[in-house]
């Protein structure tokens, strides 16, 4: 008889592995989307990376080769456990002598095997002495023992797989939070338009726009989604009010633009940046990308304006 219940639990690990990794993997996505936008601007550069990563590796590896470690030896005893067909649990992961440690996981191995041996000892003896015990039964007991055997091999699989995953995951986000929170004090503030009040007030700001081309322009500016400067939290779309949200300039003509927006203090927390862009566009030429930054302040002071100009 075929036991498919294995078969099921793995297809349902794999699937809720994907799904996990799947979500990880867009929290680090919005990370590195911060960081690019940040490179492209000129507000990071080859070196603050390079240097951040190797103050990130001094501070934190060793953290990290320890988390990695316990994994593996993790996976090591589950391994053993799971070939001798051991009932008890073995002898617990010891980082400060891990030496030690393998030399107990080497004598628990040699224990439960001698255990698994004298079961079947004890079955072919009861079959050769003609007691109540069948082949049958003993082929039986078999196969169940190889289910379960082959149940635990993929609950082990995918719990040291999603190890790896969260391990990898938890590094990648740590550095490159590191990196965006190493930077947001640096930006200078001219190039950046600010929206600040305290929570609860309407915040607002002001771009001049120029049409500096022998043409009439048609110009419209849009708002990007915004999200935690440090990357902690999803991004979401900012109901930031843009007046108006497009202009028709004549040639050298000047007009500017108003955001407003209401800080909800369910939505913005107080003191962290939320940062996106202002996108200018204008038919047949490149897109012009301000970026833009939105704080609750603890205090009321006028939000800042920022004039920029595009030809």
């Amino acid at each position: 008889m075929i036991d498919s219940s294995g078969s099921a639990e793995w297809s349902a690990s794999y699937a809720q592995y994907y799904l996990r990794a799947a979500q990880q993997s867009a929290r680090t996505q919005g990370l590195y989307y911060l960081v690019l936008q940040r490179v492209s601007r000129g507000e990071l550069s080859p070196t603050t990376m390079r240097d951040a990563l190797s103050a990130f590796s001094e501070q934190r590896g060793r953290s990290y080769g320890d988390r990695l470690n316990e994994l593996s030896a993790r996976f090591l005893a589950g391994l053993v456990q799971i070939a001798t067909g051991a009932t008890q649990p073995p002898p617990a992961y010891d980082a400060l002598d891990p030496y030690s440690w393998f030399r107990r996981l080497t004598e628990y191995a040699a224990e439960q095997h001698r255990h698994s041996l004298q079961w079947y000892q004890r079955g072919l003896d009861s079959l050769t002495a003609g007691t109540e015990q069948s082949p049958t039964t003993i082929v039986d007991e078999y196969n169940r023992r190889t289910s379960e055997q082959v149940r635990a091999l993929g609950r082990l699989y995918f719990d040291v797989l999603g190890g790896l995953t969260d391990i990898s995951t938890t590094a990648e986000e740590e550095y490159l939070r590191s990196v965006l929170a190493g930077v947001a004090a640096d930006e200078p503030p001219s190039s950046v338009v600010q929206l600040a009040a305290p929570p609860g007030a309407s915040a607002t700001a002001e771009i001049a726009l120029e049409n500096t081309r022998a043409d009439p322009a048609a110009i419209r500016c849009m708002v990007s989604d915004v999200r935690r400067a440090d990357g902690v939290g999803p991004a979401f779309a900012p109901k930031i009010v843009v007046d108006p949200d497009a202009l028709m300039l004549d040639p050298n003509q000047e007009r500017s633009v108003r955001l407003s927006l209401m800080l909800d203090p369910t939505v913005y927390e107080p003191g962290a940046d939320y940062v996106g862009a202002v996108y200018v566009l204008r038919h047949g030429e490149p897109q012009l990308d301000l970026p833009m930054r939105i704080r609750a302040l603890a205090s009321a002071p006028g939000a800042a304006v920022d004039r920029g100009t595009t030809s």
